[in-house]
């Protein structure tokens, strides 16, 4: 960034807007910060992703919306803080890659849903109609707003959003809280949690109590998925509809919204798929899936000789599936 034009191009602005845009620089600056430190740091783990195991739908959404991210919060950081000359073009090519990062990063959820939701068709599909309303939400920021120069430097400030805009934010919210609502759902009914009794049922929804090791490790990267994104597209809305905000500050938290959600969709997906979120030893679990009737089917079975681990036994009479790069199996647990 060149030190001495961006001051300049300042000058040119009224003093409160020269402030509030070099406090969004800054916030741009630290988040697109975050972002590389945290590709850099799990370089090796996506090198495993792509050339260690299988790459099927899921494994090229993992990376089209990690790019799709990276892309937009980092070209937006340097689209602000860098004299990039013809700001509206360039603006409108950066905001072409909104719809490809969220979008991304809600699917890789929604392959957890299919997974958990396997054998109900009509869920599957309503999910996925849900998703798609996320896509098309996501779809009018190309269309939302504009930017030009400062003055005749080539720095560049973004002009005011169209109120619909904040369907980009408001729809992902409503996806991701059904998402996270149905995973948790249906983990602890699957492992019988209503014969503990409502007060129970309600201590596995929020703690995983009663659950398996693995399951529990799902619900509680799915609480954590979904706290970040719950919390920052309800602050990014608000922010954005909220009265008497300047406009510039409308838009402070839809970067680093983008780069906390991406980052926690790839990591469960990630551990998921690598296996990173068992413990060494641990038994996988969860088994059955139910269908639209209700009647368990097994999607795979998988004879297996008896394993004695600890106080666990596997019987041969167990069973595993896998799908969606979540791979389950049902032990039984006898204490000696």
């Amino acid at each position: 960034m060149n030190s001495t034009a961006q001051p300049i191009a300042l000058a040119l602005l009224p003093p409160d807007i020269a402030r509030e845009l070099q406090v969004t620089s800054y916030i741009l600056c630290g988040t697109s910060a975050i972002f590389v430190w945290d590709a850099i740091w799990n370089l090796h783990a996506d090198y495993k992703l792509l050339f260690k195991t299988e790459v099927g739908l899921p494994t090229l959404v993992y990376f089209i919306s990690r790019i799709g991210s990276m892309v937009f919060v980092i070209g937006y950081t340097m689209y602000l803080t860098s004299p990039v000359g013809n700001c509206n073009t360039t603006g409108l090519i950066l905001s072409c890659f909104y719809p490809v990062g969220v979008p991304g990063s809600a699917l890789l959820f929604f392959f957890r849903v299919r997974a958990v939701f396997f054998a109900q068709k009509y869920i599957v599909w309503a999910f996925f109609a849900l998703w798609m309303c996320v896509f098309a939400s996501c779809m009018v920021i190309p269309f939302g707003g504009g930017s030009t120069n400062i003055g005749p430097t080539k720095y560049c400030i973004t002009l005011q959003s169209k109120p619909f805009d904040g369907a980009a934010g408001i729809v992902p919210t409503v996806h991701d809280t059904l998402v996270f609502l149905a995973i948790s759902y249906q983990l602890f009914r699957l492992f019988h949690a209503e014969q503990h009794g409502m007060m129970n049922a309600v201590r596995t929804f929020a703690s995983g109590s009663y659950l398996p090791p693995f399951s529990k490790s799902i619900l509680h990267n799915g609480q954590a998925y979904y706290m970040v994104t719950l919390v920052g597209n309800l602050l990014t809305t608000i922010l954005y509809y909220g009265f008497g905000i300047r406009p510039i500050y409308r838009d402070l938290l839809v970067i680093p919204n983008i780069m906390l959600t991406n980052i926690m969709a790839c990591y469960v997906y990630r551990n998921t798929k690598l296996g990173l979120m068992v413990d060494p030893g641990t038994l996988l679990s969860a088994s059955s899936r139910t269908d639209s009737g209700g009647e368990h089917q097994i999607a795979q079975r998988i004879e297996l000789t008896t394993i004695q681990e600890g106080s666990s036994v596997l019987n041969p009479t167990d069973y595993a599936w896998e799908h969606g790069g979540v791979h389950m199996t049902k032990a039984s647990d006898n204490t000696a």
